[in-house]
């Protein structure tokens, strides 16, 4: 993902990617975040993996 603010272009840099959800909130089933929508896909890849910036 990439920003351009001027003549300056900002990059996301993505620092973790958990394999699931559960291994950061136990009670965060696969089925339980996909019907949280707002979660992707800023938070959450496709794949449904979190992701933390």
């Amino acid at each position: 993902m990439k920003w351009k603010v001027g003549d300056v272009t900002i990059t996301k840099i993505t620092e973790v990617i958990y394999p699931e959800f559960s291994d950061v909130i136990p009670a965060a089933t696969p089925d339980v975040v996909k019907k949280i929508k707002w979660l992707f896909p800023h938070f959450v890849t496709p794949e449904g993996m979190l992701s933390l910036s």
